[in-house]
């Protein structure tokens, strides 16, 4: 630590300023044409957060938004499972979210 003083972090601080875990994820799916966009919410959280997100074939990515925009063709259903990281290393999701479905 240099002694500067550094902003106070937005989120939910514990007594003696430790930073809550991030609740659990909620996610929501909206169709639009060839498209998915599913958003997330949980409680607690930061604004520097980062996420890792699981497609429904396994694949995972990473994101700095709260949103991610699928292609996914009318008729095929598009999964996602969202995991929440702290950028300063302090403990985030211990598990995938609930994966949540659209057709």
């Amino acid at each position: 630590h240099d002694g500067e003083e550094r902003p106070p972090r937005q989120g939910s601080l514990l007594p003696g300023g430790d930073v809550l875990p991030p609740g659990p994820v909620t996610i929501k799916g909206q169709r639009d044409a060839g498209a998915v966009t599913f958003t997330w919410t949980y409680s607690a959280a930061l604004d520097d957060d980062q996420y890792r997100y699981r497609l429904a074939d396994g694949s995972v990515r990473n994101t700095r938004e709260r949103s991610v925009t699928l292609t996914v063709p009318g008729g095929v259903e598009a999964c996602l499972e969202v995991m929440v990281y702290r950028n300063d290393g302090s403990p985030g999701s211990r598990d995938w979210s609930p994966k949540v479905c659209v057709r």
